[in-house]
């Protein structure tokens, strides 16, 4: 089964940035800020390890650089998130109705 055509590309950007990554149907550029022992971007060849258990970022700095444009050139046209993320969401609402408790309990 063949998923990608030659020129389709797939980005996505978790939490403002902090993740992210750019998948080609042979190679797959990525960072998680989050992810435990992350140092910075990963790169893995998709054909020949499509389980990414081999990081061939600095044995393949033509594929780094080529797949570094193709993130900077689509998160270029990105702007910031607007909208409050599920858990900033839930501590404002967690801190409105601490408020409101205390507001109450004062009375």
């Amino acid at each position: 089964m063949r998923i990608f055509s030659n020129d389709q590309r797939t980005f996505w950007r978790l939490r403002d940035g902090a993740a992210w990554a750019a998948r080609t149907e042979t190679t797959k550029f990525l960072q998680d800020n989050q992810k435990k022992g992350a140092e910075g971007p990963e790169l893995y060849d998709m054909a020949a390890d499509p389980y990414e258990s081999t990081d061939i970022i600095n044995a393949s700095p033509e594929k780094r650089a080529a797949m570094a444009k193709l993130w900077n050139d689509w998160n270029a046209e990105n702007i910031a998130n607007v909208f409050l993320q599920a858990s900033e969401y839930q501590k404002k609402r967690i801190d409105e109705a601490t408020q409101e408790l205390r507001k109450n309990h004062e009375k």
